[in-house]
């Protein structure tokens, strides 16, 4: 693994000393963006700050039914999500039950908007996952956030950052109360909205909504929902979890198919 890393780094490297110093990619960046500094946009609307005009509230019951399951996903499970979003200021806790596991996480992100284009800021996460009468864990994960917003019809969002991880063993309790570790977090969000009506997303993550592996063992998710009144939002998604992708043997690990209904105040 080391190996690989470090041939990692090498190309990396090779690949950045190879760009063009001569260009100017401050600019190429702004014109990507379309971003026009020259513009005659109102000094309020080049950075917000904060947006507090009618912020959404919503809640989320969703079924996942596992395909090809692993210990996190052995049963079906049952979630519920509460969140608030108020553009810069994005708020969500949620918990899932299964037969014999119980989930907690929560997210706070805070992405000031720069030119009405996109969006910069930092991340943090809470997970509490219960193993009954096995184990526990506790994740915290700190992420710098981007976010890109081409008009109503597509975005872009990333995160990376680090997890930090703390576990506690209830056969060993008597000989050590708590495991430390840490790993890297990243996650990538795709979103094509269409007509105001319909969103098909993709997304790559490190770590899902309620599993957090330390591992490179990313999570590979598409997913899609409609509108189909104004506070009711139907939808379905899918997610392929493949374990020590890029430093071993690669295998599918599981697959889950979720079904979610979300009413929005």
């Amino acid at each position: 693994m080391t190996k690989r890393f470090f041939v990692f780094i090498i190309f990396l490297s090779l690949s950045l000393f190879s760009m063009d110093l001569t260009a100017e990619p401050l600019d190429d960046l702004k014109e990507f963006l379309e971003i026009d500094e020259d513009a005659d946009v109102p000094a309020s609307k080049k950075i917000v700050w904060f947006h507090t005009v009618d912020p959404e509230h919503s809640i989320t019951w969703a079924q996942s039914i596992p395909i090809k399951k692993d210990l996190r996903a052995n049963s079906p499970a049952e979630q519920i999500i509460f969140a608030y979003d108020a553009k810069e200021i994005r708020l969500d806790a949620g918990f899932q039950y299964q037969a014999d596991q119980f989930d907690f996480a929560t997210h706070l992100f805070y992405m000031p908007t720069f030119y009405d284009t996109f969006q910069a800021g930092i991340g943090i996460n809470y997970h509490l996952y219960r193993y009954f009468d096995e184990f526990s864990e506790s994740d915290f994960i700190e992420s710098l956030r981007f976010r890109w917003i081409r008009g109503p019809v597509f975005s872009l969002e990333c995160g990376a950052g680090y997890i930090y991880k703390i576990a506690s063993i209830d056969a060993v309790k008597s000989y050590t109360n708590r495991i430390y570790s840490f790993s890297y977090h990243f996650d990538l969000l795709v979103n094509w909205k269409i007509k105001q009506v319909f969103d098909l997303w993709f997304s790559l993550k490190l770590q899902d909504y309620f599993d957090y592996p330390l591992a490179i063992s990313p999570f590979y998710k598409f997913g899609f929902d409609v509108k189909c009144a104004p506070n009711l939002v139907l939808g379905a998604d899918y997610s392929l979890k493949y374990v020590d992708m890029f430093f071993s043997a690669v295998y599918l690990n599981q697959s889950v198919t979720r079904v979610f209904c979300k009413v929005v105040f």
